[in-house]
């Protein structure tokens, strides 16, 4: 076969080739106009709307919040959210430690929110307050609103202290955790200040009774024993009378200074 008539037959259109592209083509192409049409019914019908939201799990934030938060309204179609972004607004919110949302489809979406645990709030810096969980970790600047949390406010750390969990961090949150004793005979919420000094140990002051309770560094377990074996001491031979500091530093004693006398 010459050269020419070689070149003549490559010329010739293979029609089977373009009609088998151009019927793949038009599958493709349907389908794609299927899917869409098919994910704007699901999407739209009101079949598949959040009749009923369900909130676990929250004590700080209300139900309203948390929905603003998510940005999930009543009657939303359940199938045009996405979860993924739901949950990351959730955890830009600082009392939010975690957040699980779940589809129950037809109607019904289930958040379980894991707020933070408050245990402080804690000055780092002059008038710079803090609020850290019973982990030690900080987790939002303490706000004016946040005066009404009946936890204990620590001073004499430094951020080094808190992100270190060195030793003079974990000694303070040894102590504000002892609160949520029973019967706790001075740490009172936030009529407490834990006041560590570096040099000498841990002071509590209790602000709404002028009181004064030294600690040390170490022992405290022992110490808050011992504090209530003195306090039932004092109240049976000394029943009202205040005491303005009681030093529990050392191992085997204790020094008390009371209240002047009134007049």
């Amino acid at each position: 076969m010459s050269a020419d008539k070689k070149r003549q037959k490559n010329r010739i259109p293979n029609w089977k080739k373009i009609l088998y592209f151009m019927t793949h083509g038009f599958i493709i192409s349907a389908l794609g106009v299927i899917f869409i049409f098919v994910y704007d019914m699901v999407t739209q019908t009101e079949n598949f709307n959040a009749s009923e939201i369900i909130i676990k799990g929250n004590k700080k934030l209300d139900n309203n919040k948390i929905l603003k938060i998510a940005g999930i309204k009543k009657n939303q179609n359940m199938l045009n959210m996405n979860l993924k972004i739901i949950k990351n607004r959730l955890l830009n919110e600082p009392w939010i430690n975690n957040a699980v949302i779940t589809r129950k489809l037809p109607h019904r979406i289930e958040i379980k929110i894991q707020e933070e645990d408050v245990l402080a709030k804690v000055e780092l810096k002059k008038d710079s307050y803090f609020l850290i969980n019973k982990k030690g970790k900080i987790f939002k600047k303490a706000e004016k609103v946040d005066d009404k949390l009946d936890i204990p406010l620590i001073t004499g750390l430094t951020f080094f202290d808190i992100e270190k969990k060195n030793f003079y961090t974990k000694a303070a949150i040894q102590i504000a955790k002892m609160k949520n004793r029973k019967k706790n005979l001075f740490i009172s919420g936030n009529n407490t200040k834990i006041h560590v000094d570096r040099d000498t140990g841990i002071y509590l002051f209790n602000t709404l009774k002028s009181e004064k309770l030294f600690l040390g560094f170490n022992g405290f377990d022992r110490k808050y024993k011992n504090l209530k074996l003195l306090a039932k001491y004092l109240s049976k031979k000394f029943p009202g009378q205040k005491m303005e500091n009681i030093d529990l530093s050392k191992k085997n004693r204790v020094i008390i200074k009371p209240f002047p006398a009134m007049g």
